[in-house]
């Protein structure tokens, strides 16, 4: 089975999110987000009042994560990927599979 390749984003903009969106993209509490990006481990800064990532920085997040609660818990870290491609589709973009990234 092909998957088929999201275009690159023309606007640069298209790869930012809030600390909310990406909660929501990531299952994972905007707060734990937040004192994450406020501790340095998660890429962000704050844009006013609210923090802001990218597609990538948070990736780069979940791909630590998830390796250190499956180490911890013995899980085979699916559960985000589903959700970050539910979500992807959900905006009108193309879901990932599997353990795919974002794009």
């Amino acid at each position: 089975m092909s998957v088929s390749k999201q275009p690159a984003p023309t606007n640069p903009l298209d790869e930012v999110l809030t600390l909310a969106e990406a909660a929501r993209l990531s299952g994972l509490s905007p707060h734990t987000l937040v004192q994450q990006a406020e501790r340095g481990k998660l890429r962000a800064r704050k844009a006013g009042r609210t923090w802001i990532t990218t597609r990538e920085g948070l990736n780069e997040y979940l791909a630590l994560h998830s390796r250190r609660r499956n180490k911890r818990d013995g899980l085979n870290g699916r559960r985000q990927s589903a959700q970050v491609g539910a979500l992807a589709a959900a905006r009108g973009g193309s879901a990932p599979t599997g353990n795919a990234r974002l794009r």
